[in-house]
């Protein structure tokens, strides 16, 4: 079996340095005490301490809800958070055996924000709304997610997140480790010298792992997607790539599905991350049949198999597995939410997620604009943490909310959720990316809520939120519909006679609409109008083709009328 390079073009930077910040002092709410008074003492109290103190509500504790006024605390002052401490601190001192206790009424926030001090440079989880995702849950009881990449590394801020994986990889040239496949997954190195070029070790098996799970809010280090992810490492790419076979079984594997020469798996996967591809040249059913049927299987025992798009800056279609069917294919965005240069496109992409760009600094914090993750040094001899740039780390991203779906619905099927990141995707703009990123890019906390409160136990039909959904309009009768915020774009398609044709958009607050070519893929118009005017598109269009057009949702939840007319069927 030839074996297929693995399509990574990721960049290693400097580390960076970090400290987690202590805030000055407590929150509190101004002006407003919790008193546990002594029986009879409630008016003592507060004369002792020379503190006029109204009741706002009793609680559930005997304790008493006050207000703050009088004794030299004027209305201005109440109104501080320093002048509450002060209260507290007169109450406690004059009011002697009269109280039981006395706190402010402090404020806490939610604690999805990690405390890991270099979270702050990790731009790429805010920026597909993760920090609230994990307030619906940070990952407990999801399943195992799998790891089909270079292997294992014992970093120390995955301890604890690895269940047993295999080393799948058959030639031992090209394994690095001096036998075949064994039950070791142990990432040992990957350089070489590749089609002329020496390639340094890239442990991107590690830097994947560390953004799918990486230890969090444990004051070290990088958070992670899911705070409480189980990770399996297949190792499949040793020196220069690894191969179709070893990958294959590797799918089927971490699966939980019978490998011949391998022991079962006690503990298979519900997601497998696949950061890794070739060129084909042509669709994955078409040249490599025997990695869709294993992907098919996967997804036939209800895994979600995430792979990259790849880093050609081609069409996605043209690659494997991101032509695959049943997968999620994920291309990679920079800080702006734009397509990163570097990031294949079409229309065999589902859905984006942050991949970086370290050729750039636009959010100015003195580093390289890529995805901050768990690393080793290039000698092997360190642990540290890096910024990469790909759709190897896009993928991970949604790898990882993926496993936070399962974990607050453990039935969803794959078919749900790649519908339901489809359906929660925050659309991009033509400027963002004009040659295809699917339904756009991942929210991560639209997909989780939804997968918690939504959907239902079979699969989803294809809808009019994609191309392959499309409704069909003709210039005798236009369509109606909505777009809201859980609902953002509706896709239609006409046949052209040939001749200039015009589609037309009237809404009832702000709608944009886009004019696609017959593959759903090069936009072809746009129209931006903004507010409620109506949305216009001319163009001269070849007879006997189907065109397509996207009424994408602006803000609001506007109600639209659609139509065609000139030389269109």
């Amino acid at each position: 079996m030839n074996e297929q390079s693995s399509t990574v073009d990721e960049t290693l930077v400097t580390q960076p340095a970090a400290e987690a910040q202590r805030p000055d002092a407590p929150e509190v709410v101004p002006g407003e005490l919790i008193i546990k008074y002594r029986e009879g003492m409630a008016q003592q109290s507060a004369q002792l301490a020379g503190l006029s103190l109204s009741a706002v509500r009793a609680l559930s504790g005997g304790e008493t809800l006050v207000r703050v006024s009088g004794g030299g605390l004027g209305a201005q002052s109440i109104l501080s958070a320093q002048a509450t401490l002060d209260a507290v601190e007169r109450l406690r001192e004059q009011a002697g055996d009269a109280i039981e206790y006395v706190q402010p009424n402090y404020i806490y926030r939610a604690l999805a924000v990690p405390n890991d001090p270099y979270y702050s440079l990790q731009w790429h989880y805010p920026a597909m709304n993760l920090p609230a995702a994990w307030d619906i849950t940070t990952g407990a009881n999801s399943p195992v997610v799998a790891v089909i990449d270079t292997g294992q590394l014992n970093h120390p801020d995955l301890a604890g997140r690895f269940v047993a994986g295999y080393d799948f990889i058959s030639n031992t040239s090209t394994a690095g480790d001096g036998n075949g496949r064994d039950s070791d997954p142990t990432d040992v190195g990957d350089a070489a010298v590749c089609n002329g070029q020496q390639q340094p070790n890239s442990w991107h098996g590690t830097h994947v792992a560390g953004t799918i799970g990486a230890a969090t809010n444990n004051g070290v280090g990088v958070a992670g997607v899911n705070w409480n992810a189980r990770i399996q490492h297949a190792r499949v790419l040793g020196k220069c790539g690894g191969s179709t076979a070893d990958i294959i079984d590797a799918i089927r594997w971490t699966s939980g599905m019978t490998v011949s020469g391998v022991p079962a798996n006690a503990t298979p996967a519900k997601v497998i991350n696949m950061s890794l591809g070739g060129y084909l040249g042509s669709s994955c059913a078409a040249s490599d049949p025997a990695t869709q049927a294993a992907i098919n299987d996967a997804v036939a025992r209800g895994v979600t198999v995430v792979v990259a798009a790849g880093n050609s800056n081609d069409n996605a279609g043209l690659y494997t597995p991101a032509s695959c069917n049943n997968t999620v294919t994920v291309a990679a965005t920079e800080t702006r939410n734009y397509r990163a240069p570097y990031s294949n496109y079409g229309s065999a992409i589902d859905v984006a997620a942050p991949g970086g760009d370290t050729s750039a600094d636009r959010n100015g914090d003195g580093y390289a604009d890529g995805v901050l993750s768990t690393l080793r040094d290039a000698s092997g001899t360190a642990y540290n943490y890096a910024f990469y740039q790909g759709t190897s780390m896009a993928t991970p991203h949604v790898a990882g909310v993926v496993s936070l779906m399962y974990a607050v619905r453990p039935g969803i099927t794959p078919a749900q959720v790649l519908s339901t990141l489809q359906s929660t995707a925050k659309p991009l703009s033509s400027t963002q990316c004009a040659q295809g990123c699917g339904s756009g890019l991942v929210d991560a906390y639209a997909a989780v809520n939804a997968a918690k409160n939504g959907g239902t136990t079979s699969p989803q039909p294809v809808s009019d939120d994609t191309a392959q959904g499309a409704i069909t309009l003709t210039k005798a009768a236009s369509k109606s519909g909505s777009v809201s915020s859980s609902d953002t774009q509706d896709w239609y398609k006409f046949t052209a006679t040939g001749g200039s044709v015009t589609v037309r958009l009237a809404t009832g607050s702000d709608a944009d609409l886009y004019l696609y070519d017959s593959n759903a893929l090069t936009q072809l118009g746009a129209s931006e109008r903004g507010g409620s005017q109506t949305e216009s598109i001319s163009r001269t269009l070849t007879a006997g083709k189907t065109y397509y057009a996207a009424v994408v949702r602006y803000s609001g939840s506007p109600n639209y009328t659609v139509s065609v007319s000139g030389a269109a069927q």
